[in-house]
């Protein structure tokens, strides 16, 4: 699943050098804007390599004037340890149940191999639930791309916007973003499972390459390709991590343009471009969101 899509804290515990993007583009930046206050929406990718080059001139000058700064939930470290908490909770089989019985051989032969392709050994799910073997999956994989959390587009915009002195704010709380694959059916888990593994066992180019699109601003090619990913999720999970969660953002962000500060949200870029787009419910609202 893309890095630019899954829940921050998923990321939060948890290659070759790309060009600068060319002036005045950029990674995507839209803006909606009344008589009193502008609100920016930014798309982020949670993980990144550290030597991609995204950061514009155009957000660097929305971040300078935004008083409030507000992302999908809090990375930091007290959010990491409750996550790691609530893993060790919502993440277990209950005695006598485990992932290795919910599988069929095939599929507990594809596990394997995308352990085995990430450093991992599959012996490590035997009593993980699978949302969470999935989300273990992922992270080993992003890893092994070079993409780490440090450089990752919530922890440098969190970073700066301190130094400003602009106030942070969270969408959703650590056991929202965990509820959101945990309270999934044990068939919907699987079906997430199976797309990390084919995700996984496929190799990196795919997500690299949208990686650098978005450190582009290439829109189009960007939404096809989470498109092609949004096709591919079971549709209780579509709902859970994406269509769902754009609806109650899209109100929230008309609250905040209700308000007299200006703000800037980052959320995940597939929330803000491909189907059913936090962009393309306000405007259907009536808003003017000026961007791509």
């Amino acid at each position: 699943m893309a890095r630019h899509l899954l829940p921050a804290f998923v990321l939060a515990a948890a290659l070759g050098c790309a060009p600068a993007p060319p002036e005045g583009q950029g990674p995507p930046l839209w803006s909606i804007s009344d008589a009193d206050s502008t609100v920016w929406l930014f798309g982020s990718v949670h993980v990144l390599r550290p030597n991609l080059v995204w950061r514009s001139a155009r957000l660097d000058a929305a971040l300078a004037e935004a008083e409030i700064v507000v992302f999908e939930a809090d990375v930091g470290a007290e959010a990491a340890t409750a996550y790691q908490a609530l893993a060790a909770q919502r993440g277990a089989y209950p005695p006598g149940q485990t992932l290795p019985a919910a599988l069929n051989a095939d599929q507990r032969a594809a596990l394997a191999r995308a352990a085995q392709k990430v450093g991992l050994d599959a012996r490590q799910f035997e009593t993980v639930r699978p949302w969470l073997a999935a989300l273990q999956l992922s992270a080993a994989a992003y890893a092994r791309q070079g993409a780490v959390q440090s450089a990752g587009v919530e922890t440098v915009l969190a970073a700066r916007a301190r130094a400003d002195g602009a106030r942070i704010a969270h969408l959703e709380t650590v056991e929202q973003q965990v509820g959101f694959l945990a309270d999934l059916s044990e068939r919907d888990q699987i079906d997430f499972l199976l797309e990390t593994i084919e995700a996984v066992n496929a190799g990196a180019a795919a997500a690299t390459a949208l990686d650098e699109a978005w450190a582009r601003g290439d829109v189009r090619r960007l939404a096809r390709g989470l498109d092609a990913e949004f096709d591919a999720m079971p549709p209780a999970l579509r709902a859970a991590v994406l269509t769902d969660r754009n609806a109650r953002w899209t109100d929230e962000i008309i609250a905040m343009l209700a308000g007299e500060d200006d703000v800037l949200v980052a959320v995940g870029a597939a929330h803000l471009v491909g189907e059913e787009n936090v962009i393309d419910m306000l405007r259907a609202r009536g808003l003017a969101v000026e961007g791509p």
